[in-house]
C-alpha cells in the first residue's frame, strides 16, 4: 500500500511518501513495514537524526471504527529524511481478526519529541498478509473422497488350515404338541443375524444315511403326536463324488452389522477318526462375475493413487499492495547564471518495470536575483525519456521592477509522472528567469522514487 502525503504541519514538515505493507512470513509475532520521507515546508528532507515518533491505530470497518490495534514507534530520519519502522515490533499484529472485515491505517506523527501528535488521516489496508490472514481464518471444507483405486490381483490361495475336533451333537428337543383342529399357520419369525464363519476344516467322506425308524402311531382325534424312534446308526462313509463346475457368482449381499457379543468358552469334545482323504476332484470353470454389492463401511485408506491432472488455472487476483521499486536523488550546488530559456538545473535517473509504474519527483533549490528584489522563476519536471512532464510552477516576488537589492525564490515542489514503457527513464529539473533579469541557481536537488504493483 502506498500513501501520498503532502500536508503542512505546526511544526513545519511534511510528510511525503508511502506505506509498504508485506507480510514477514516467520515466526510470531508478523510485521509490516512502513516507510516515509519527511520534509520541511521548503521541500527539503529534515536534517539526518532528526527524531521521528509514529503512531499507529489500526480500525475496524472503517477509517473511524473501533481500535483494535495500537503501537507507538521511536526512530530517527536518515541522510534522505527516510524512516523505516516494522509495525508489529512492539505489539502483537496476530491479535487482529484481519479476515472480520476491512481494515484500516491511522498514522499520527510527532517531530522532535514535542507537542501533541499530528493525525495524518487513515487508509484502507487493502492486501491483508497471507500469514496474519491465515494465522486466525476458520479451517476450510474437506475435499471430496477421491474414486476407489483398481482392485488388486487376487492373492495365492493360503495352505488348508489343520480339521478342528468335531463336537459331540447335542441330544434333540422332544417334538411340540400338534394343535388340535389344525388352527391357522402363524407368520413366519425374522431371519436372525448371521454369526461369523469359522474357518474351514477338512471335509470328510460323507457316511450313507441310516434308516429311517418307524414313525410313532398317531393319536386318535388330533392327538399328541407320539414320540419320535430312535435315530438309526450311520452307515460308512461313501466316496467323494466328481466336483461339478462351479456355478456364477450370485451378488455381494449388503455389508451386515457386525454383532458385539462376548465369546463363551471352548467346548472341549472327543476328536472322532478322520475318514480317508477322498480324491482331489476336478477345477471346475470361472463363474461370471457377480453385480457389485452395496458399499460397505470404509476400509483402511489403501496407497494413494497417481497424481491427477492440473485443473485449469483460476483468475488473477486483485492487485497487491504498492511498493517502492527505486529511488534516487541528486544534488547541484554549483551556482550558474539562467536566462529567459529553460535550461537543466539537476537531473537523475530511474528504473521502470512496468508502463503501470508511476514516477514521483520532489524538487528543492534556491535561486537568487542579484540586482533587484523582483525575484522569479519557473520550473517543472520531465521524464526526457518518454517526453511526458508535470505541471510549470512559478515562484519569486514581484515589486516595483527597482534595483531595491537581490532576493530570492525557492523550487519547491511535487509532480507526479508517468512511463511510457519499461526501462532506464531520465528526470530533469528545468528551470527559467521570469523577468529576463539577472538570476543565479545556487542550489537545486531532485528526488524520484518509482511505485507500482
Amino acid at each position: 500500500m502506498t500513501k501520498q502525503i503532502n500536508t503542512l504541519f505546526k511544526t513545519a514538515f511534511t510528510l511525503l511518501l508511502a506505506v509498504i505493507a508485506g507480510a514477514i512470513f516467520a515466526q510470531a509475532p508478523a510485521q509490516m513495514n512502513y516507510q516515509a520521507v519527511v520534509r520541511n515546508t521548503a521541500g527539503n528532507p529534515v536534517a539526518d537524526g532528526t527524531p521521528v515518533s509514529l503512531k499507529f491505530t489500526i480500525r475496524d470497518l472503517t477509517s473511524t471504527g473501533t481500535a483494535v490495534y495500537t503501537e507507538t514507534i521511536a526512530t530517527t530520519a536518515n541522510q534522505f529524511g527516510l524512516v523505516n519502522v516494522q509495525i508489529g515490533s512492539s505489539n502483537n499484529l496476530g491479535t487482529v481478526n484481519w479476515g472480520n472485515g476491512a481494515k484500516y491505517l491511522q498514522v499520527e506523527v510527532q517531530l522532535n519529541g514535542a507537542g501533541a501528535y499530528t493525525d495524518m488521516g487513515a487508509s484502507q489496508l487493502i492486501s491483508v498478509p497471507y500469514a496474519l490472514y491465515a494465522a486466525n481464518s476458520n479451517v476450510g471444507p474437506a475435499g471430496p473422497t477421491g474414486p476407489a483405486g483398481l482392485q488388486g490381483p487376487t492373492g495365492a490361495a493360503g495352505n488348508t488350515g489343520a480339521t478342528g475336533p468335531t463336537g459331540n451333537n447335542g441330544d434333540t428337543g422332544p417334538t411340540g404338541a400338534t394343535g388340535v383342529g389344525g388352527g391357522a399357520t402363524g407368520p413366519t419369525g425374522a431371519t436372525g443375524l448371521t454369526g461369523p464363519t469359522g474357518n474351514n476344516g477338512t471335509n470328510g467322506n460323507n457316511g450313507d444315511t441310516g434308516p429311517t425308524g418307524p414313525t410313532g402311531a398317531t393319536g386318535a382325534g388330533g392327538g399328541n403326536t407320539g414320540p419320535t424312534g430312535p435315530t438309526g446308526n450311520t452307515g460308512a462313509a461313501g466316496t467323494t463324488g466328481v466336483i461339478g463346475n462351479t456355478g456364477p457368482t450370485g451378488p455381494t449381499g449388503a455389508q451386515g452389522a457386525t454383532g458385539v457379543g462376548i465369546t463363551g468358552p471352548t467346548g472341549v469334545g472327543v476328536a472322532g477318526p478322520t475318514g480317508p482323504q477322498g480324491p482331489q476332484g476336478i477345477q471346475g470353470n470361472q463363474g461370471a462375475q457377480g453385480v457389485q454389492g452395496a458399499q460397505g463401511p470404509q476400509g483402511a485408506q489403501g496407497n494413494n493413487g497417481a497424481t491427477g491432472p492440473t485443473g485449469p488455472q483460476g483468475p488473477t487476483g486483485a492487485a497487491g499492495a504498492f511498493q517502492i521499486k527505486d529511488f534516487q536523488t541528486s544534488l547541484n550546488t554549483n551556482p550558474y547564471n539562467h536566462s529567459s530559456s529553460y535550461s537543466i538545473a539537476v537531473q537523475v535517473t530511474v528504473n521502470v518495470t512496468s508502463n503501470t509504474d508511476k514516477i514521483l519527483v520532489a524538487t528543492s533549490g534556491y535561486s537568487q536575483q542579484s540586482t533587484n528584489d523582483d525575484a522569479c522563476t519557473e520550473y517543472y519536471v520531465a521524464n526526457t525519456t518518454d517526453g511526458t512532464q508535470g505541471e510549470m510552477i512559478r515562484s519569486g516576488l514581484f515589486g516595483d521592477g527597482g534595483n531595491n537589492g537581490g532576493t530570492g525564490s525557492t523550487l519547491a515542489g511535487n509532480f507526479v509522472l508517468t512511463a511510457a514503457s519499461a526501462g532506464t527513464k531520465t528526470i530533469v529539473l528545468y528551470v527559467r528567469e521570469c523577468l529576463g533579469a539577472d538570476s543565479q541557481v545556487l542550489s537545486a536537488r531532485i528526488t524520484a522514487t518509482v511505485i507500482g504493483n
